[in-house]
């Protein structure tokens, strides 16, 4: 799991690892700055991503769009939005 490595993310990060745990689950923890948190969530090259997001407009219509229109999941996309980044393949 990329987590940011500072305050509350390394907390939030280590509570989801051990609720998982309780599941049989078991991730490592990969603490890193922002910014190579960051990218790693923007290149795809993530499992599990703990970060932060705030809306860009005041428009719900613009807000809701990253989170449920993908139409090209593949790399050479040139939509990389939300859905893209964690690749849901929404038909």
């Amino acid at each position: 799991m990329d987590v940011r490595n500072d305050y509350p993310y390394s907390e939030i990060a280590q509570a989801v690892q051990a609720n998982l745990a309780l599941a049989g689950i078991k991730v490592q923890l990969v603490p890193s700055d922002n910014k190579q948190t960051l990218g790693r969530y923007r290149a795809r090259a993530h499992d599990i991503y703990i970060g932060e997001w705030s809306a860009d407009y005041i428009d719900p219509h613009s807000n809701a769009q990253g989170f449920v229109w993908n139409p090209d999941n593949s790399d050479a996309s040139s939509y990389k939005m939300l859905a893209w980044r964690n690749a849901w393949d929404i038909p």
